[in-house]
């Protein structure tokens, strides 16, 4: 990722926890082989939303990861 990158990260969404905002980061990783896989980023956005009972602004409760 670009070094601009986390400080667009914390401007476009200041709320969004920070494994939250490390999962992102790694996602928009400029090389393939450090994104992770989508199965990945599934458990973990999966997990986010199981801790601490953070969601998305928009979603409601019940949604499942898979329905996007």
């Amino acid at each position: 990722m670009s070094p601009i990158g986390p400080e667009l990260l914390r401007r476009a969404a200041p709320d969004l926890p920070p494994a939250a905002a490390r999962l992102l980061a790694e996602c928009l990783e400029t090389d393939p082989a450090r994104r992770p896989s989508a199965a990945e980023a599934g458990r973990r956005v999966t997990a986010l939303l199981k801790v601490g009972g953070w969601q998305p602004r928009g979603w409601s409760v019940g949604r499942s990861v898979g329905a996007c």
